[in-house]
């Protein structure tokens, strides 16, 4: 015990000691996130009750996706709709989709090629909320934007 103290006692000493220092050279190059992931950069659009129709701000939501994608040709993004559990299976898996195509036609509207968009429905798997309360539903309305 008392050699393992010593040693450690040395080794700080030793390392105390140390007055150089190395100065790192900066990078030439900034390096650039693989994807729209700033704090502020919004991934998921809500939707009224079986609505497809997109909220008002829509544009300004996905605008930080669209300046990404039109500055990345070879990059893609999945457009992913999804519903709440009320409805039967089959007319929440279209509703989903008609949710992701209209944010899809959003995308392209701004100048986004179609070859960079993925269009997917999901019905009401992958729900954020499982309560399945009125109040915790509106949040599995969505459209959800992945790279």
């Amino acid at each position: 015990m008392q050699k393992s103290l010593f040693l450690i006692c040395g080794m700080a000493i030793w390392l105390s000691g140390c007055s150089q220092t190395t100065n790192l050279p900066e990078p030439e190059t900034k390096i650039e996130l693989a994807q729209p992931v700033a704090p502020l950069v919004q991934h998921l659009i809500f939707f009224d009750w079986d609505k497809d129709i997109p909220p008002d701000d829509v544009s300004e939501l996905i605008r930080p996706h669209v300046r990404y994608l039109i500055k990345h040709p070879n990059r893609k993004v999945l457009i992913e709709g999804a519903a709440d559990e009320t409805g039967d299976y089959q007319y929440n898996l279209g509703l989903g989709m008609r949710r992701a195509r209209v944010i899809e036609n959003h995308f392209i509207a701004q100048g986004v090629s179609p070859e960079q968009l993925i269009v997917r429905s999901i019905g009401i798997e992958r729900r954020l909320n499982h309560e399945g309360k009125a109040h915790s539903l509106p949040r599995n309305r969505r459209v959800t934007l992945a790279y």
